[in-house]
Order: structure tokens, then sequence, then C-alpha cells
């Protein structure tokens, strides 16, 4: 990673957001630490600062719009639904069942 470092902060600024308003910080913390589609945000650490660059954005931005352009429209979602929705999902079924439905 070479260039200019920026802080989190100054480098959310640097980017479009929705309805006018920028990423905020902790996105592009969440960026370098869990990532997107398994792509992660290039980024160093200074102290207590994290920093990146604007060709790590643009590597980062890049990279996700390909994981993202590879993966199935239709693929299962990733991991097991929440409890909550499991709940939900078993009571409507068992509803289904009393009804004579399914």
């Amino acid at each position: 990673m070479n260039g200019n470092y920026m802080t989190l902060a100054n480098a959310a600024r640097l980017l479009p957001g929705n309805q006018g308003r920028h990423p905020h910080p902790s996105t592009l913390y969440r960026w370098c630490v869990k990532g997107i589609d398994g792509v992660l945000l290039e980024h160093k650490r200074f102290g207590k600062t994290i920093y990146t660059t604007a060709e790590a954005l643009d590597a980062f931005g890049t990279e996700v719009a390909r994981a993202k352009m590879e993966t199935p429209v239709n693929s299962p979602a990733k991991g097991q639904p929440s409890r909550r929705r499991k709940k939900r999902i078993d009571d409507a079924q068992q509803y289904l069942k009393d009804q004579g439905l399914m």
C-alpha cells in the first residue's frame, strides 16, 4: 500500500454516499476487519489509528464488484436463519399443517 495515508474518517469523505451522505468511518472499519464477500479493505495501523489510501479504496471497490459479479443471483443465503426467523417459519408451517394445507 503506497501513497498518501489518510484516516478512515477522511477516506469516508472521498466516497459517494446515499442521499448525499458519505459512509460512516465505522463502515470503513468493518470493511477493514470483516470485508465484503471475502474482500478486505487494505489498511495499516499506526498506534490506535487506522489508515488507508485512495488507491486501496479504489482496489477494494473493484474487487467487491468483481466478487458480486461472480456470485450467482439465485444463490442460497449464507448461514442459517436467525432463531427468530426460524421460529416464524416453524410457526407458519405448523399453521399450514393445522389448516390441512400442508
